[in-house]
C-alpha cells in the first residue's frame, strides 16, 4: 500500500465499492511508478469530483422518484374529483328533468308543443316532449 497525500491507495481486486462502481483489475503497483505525484493527485481529484456528481445525480434520481410518485397521487385525485363532478351533473339534471315534469304536469292548458320542451340528455328539448306525451 502506498499514501499519497492523504488518500491510501491498494492492490484492488475485483469487486464493487459503496457506489456500486466495478473496481479495474489493474495492480497499482504497476501502475504507480509510470505517475508523476501531481497526475496521481489529479486522478484523485477526478474521482472525488465523479464520485460527488454520481451521488448528486442519485439524489437528483430520488427526487424525480417522489415527483413522479406525487404526480400519479395528483391525477388519481383528479380522476375521482372528475368522477364526483360528473355523478354530481347528472343527478342536478335528473332532478331539473323531474322538476320540469311535475311543473308541466300542474299546468291545466298548453299553448303549443313548445310549451313541454325541456332538456336532460337530448339536445332539443325532446324530454319534455316525450314527457307530456307519456
Amino acid at each position: 500500500m502506498q499514501e499519497i497525500g492523504e488518500r491510501k491507495l491498494k492492490n484492488p481486486v475485483a469487486g464493487t465499492d459503496s457506489l456500486g462502481e466495478r473496481s479495474i483489475q489493474v495492480g497499482w503497483k504497476r501502475i504507480l511508478p509510470h505517475l508523476s505525484a501531481q497526475a496521481v493527485r489529479r486522478l484523485l481529484v477526478e474521482h472525488d469530483e465523479m464520485r460527488s456528481e454520481i451521488q448528486r445525480l442519485q439524489v437528483t434520481q430520488a427526487s424525480l422518484d417522489e415527483a413522479r410518485c406525487e404526480l400519479q397521487r395528483l391525477r388519481v385525485q383528479c380522476e375521482t374529483i372528475a368522477r364526483i363532478q360528473s355523478d354530481s351533473t347528472e343527478r342536478t339534471l335528473l332532478l331539473q328533468g323531474q322538476l320540469a315534469t311535475h311543473t308541466m304536469s300542474k299546468t291545466a292548458t298548453l299553448g303549443t308543443l313548445a310549451d313541454t320542451e325541456f332538456q336532460v340528455f337530448s339536445q332539443r328539448g325532446e324530454d319534455g316532449i316525450i314527457e307530456w306525451l307519456v
